[in-house]
């Protein structure tokens, strides 16, 4: 929808007075976003109104990564971490009362403990922006995907790897520059660490019938492996 921007203006106002209320949890890719301003990619502010007045509500931000060497190899050059003005696109989505949350990913076969931490730190600069929350998921291989073909070609994963046990809360590589299981609970700890204490006490809380919740489950493993991941990392 937003690849063509004047295009997208059209159906935006086309759809201003229709009594929608749009959650795109999927996602907007950040340069579809931004208009250069001073000689920086900043929020551009024509559009978000526009998105406000449409219905948006919600909307994830796919930062995936603060390091450009990760961005570029793996996630398509989606973005220039150091022209893009974040702070703005934050602060303007919150502006026009549009939620915004992020996507951070870790995990990457060569992704060095730096790389990733420089990420958490990053994600963690967002919030202060004014981010609702930070989510962080495990570089996943799916069948059919380049990274797939890489890792099935360089032996971070055997080519009969049963696909039903990849999900984002997984790291499933092996011969990775971290260990699976640190990464785990790096995963885990940053979603802790970064989102403010609010916002995990609340989803802490949820449960089914009862039963503890996903969120419970991981605070859990933190409390049996943090001191583990951290100093494998």
């Amino acid at each position: 929808m937003f690849a063509k921007k004047p295009r997208a203006m059209k159906l935006l106002r086309l759809i201003k007075d229709m009594g929608f209320e749009i959650l795109d949890v999927n996602g907007v890719n950040l340069c579809h976003l931004l208009a250069r301003k001073n000689g920086k990619l900043s929020a551009d502010t024509e559009l978000i109104s526009a998105m406000a007045d449409a219905g948006f509500s919600y909307l994830a931000l796919p930062f995936e990564s603060s390091s450009q060497r990760i961005i570029d190899k793996y996630a398509s050059g989606k973005w220039r971490v150091d022209r893009t003005d974040t702070k703005s696109i934050i602060e303007t989505f919150t502006d026009y009362g549009i939620k915004v949350s992020g996507n951070y990913m870790i995990g990457y076969p060569d992704e060095s403990v730096t790389e990733i931490f420089d990420t958490i730190r990053m994600a963690r600069r967002h919030v202060d922006y004014g981010l609702d929350y930070a989510l962080f998921f495990a570089a996943v291989p799916f069948p059919g995907t380049t990274l797939f073909d890489m890792a099935v070609r360089e032996g971070y994963l055997d080519a009969d790897f049963d696909p039903d046990a990849m999900r984002w809360t997984r790291s499933v590589m092996r011969n990775t520059e971290i260990d699976a299981d640190a990464l785990e609970h790096i995963r885990q700890l940053a979603w802790l660490i970064v989102n403010r204490p609010g916002f995990v006490d609340y989803k802490l809380g949820m449960t089914i019938d009862g039963a503890p919740s996903q969120f419970e489950q991981a605070v859990a493993i933190e409390d049996s492996g943090a001191s583990y991941a951290l100093e494998s990392a």
